[in-house]
């Protein structure tokens, strides 16, 4: 029945599974000196209900928070790439910010070939805000996800 975790620093990957299944885990803390969240790392925890992925974190495995169930927000600061099928089946989802350093978002995962899967759920009602002339503005402009631009930086 944990609730929390607040992860220390030096940690650099949540490795795959790390979280899967903790039904009760409402809130994560990832330090700036993770680099990689793996496959399925947070599957199926139902009861997040955001998570702000620090600049550091460079890559986000498949399934990585898929059917987690209650999340409605997530702020991705540096990601590099997003596999398939990370925010599936996440009905809650209404908003999820990307950033311009996002390179790939994945349909397929090499692994397991049976599981392809879009990142992003193109039926959910999530809003992605990316910058203009982004990766994450031409994903969701094939997909049909409905999408806003980010405010631009000064």
């Amino acid at each position: 029945n944990i609730k929390k975790i607040v992860l220390p620093e030096g940690i650099k990957i949540i490795e795959t599974g790390a979280f899967a299944d903790m039904t009760s885990l409402r809130e994560i803390n990832i330090p700036e000196t993770v680099e990689e969240i793996e496959d399925v790392a947070f599957y199926q925890s139902v009861s997040i209900k955001s998570i702000i992925i620090p600049e550091s974190v460079k890559k986000i495995g498949g399934y990585a928070f898929a059917n987690c169930k209650k999340l409605g927000f997530v702020k991705i600061c540096g990601a590099e790439e997003i596999g398939a099928g990370a925010f599936r089946a996440t009905p809650s989802l209404k908003a999820l910010e990307l950033p311009a350093s996002l390179k790939r978002i994945l349909s397929s995962m090499e692994k397991y070939k049976y599981m392809d899967a879009a990142a992003i759920d193109s039926f959910s009602s999530v809003t992605v805000r990316c910058p203009k002339g982004s990766c994450a503005e031409e994903y969701c402009k094939k997909h049909m996800i409905k999408f806003e631009y980010s405010p631009e930086k000064k």
